[in-house]
């Protein structure tokens, strides 16, 4: 039983630790911004309002369109490896049009 709970703990740090886990919230970000899409990298990001550029690596299908007016809430996360990175990597908690 004592080797199942130290197992599962094990599994759930290195989870956190491959895409950015945190209790506080402190990851989230929200907001507007337009659909991009890098064609050199062949990969999908948001720039927001603010002038962020955000590498989306969860972005669903029918909003990949560019030039997308979207409101986001997204965490920030830290992927073990992604081939495109034109910014920090978000993943989708929510999307809609604007």
């Amino acid at each position: 039983m004592r080797n199942s709970i130290l197992i599962a703990a094990a599994s759930i740090a290195c989870v956190c630790l491959i895409i950015g886990c945190s209790d506080k919230g402190e990851n989230v970000i929200s907001g507007n911004g337009v659909i991009t899409y890098i064609s050199l990298e062949g990969c999908w990001g948001i720039m927001m309002d603010d002038g962020m550029h955000y590498t989306v690596y969860n972005l669903p299908e029918s909003f990949r369109h560019e030039g997308l007016r979207v409101r986001i809430t997204a965490n920030r996360i830290e992927p073990a490896a992604f081939y495109c990175q034109v910014g920090p990597f978000i993943e989708i908690i929510d999307i809609r049009l604007i």
